[in-house]
């Protein structure tokens, strides 16, 4: 396997963890990602995703919040 299709295909991990709302677990791929490749194309990739990753994160802790004070 070539160094570029697992860098894609953890990429693609990021993107589901990111459909399954688990902001930090793909942050934390981006971030790894981010130190690791040397594509171009995957770096363009990880940077339009992770100008997002910290707003998603602090979304959901407001939901999660709102979601707490509504069962008291």
């Amino acid at each position: 396997m070539t160094i570029k299709k697992l860098a894609d295909e953890t990429f693609g991990k990021g993107l589901l963890l990111e459909k399954e709302a688990e902001f930090e677990k793909a942050k934390s791929i981006y971030e790894d990602l981010f130190r690791h490749a040397t594509d171009e194309k995957i770096l363009r990739k990880i940077r339009f995703r992770m100008e997002d990753i910290d707003d998603l994160i602090a979304e959901k802790a407001i939901y999660q919040r709102i979601d707490e004070n509504a069962k008291r």
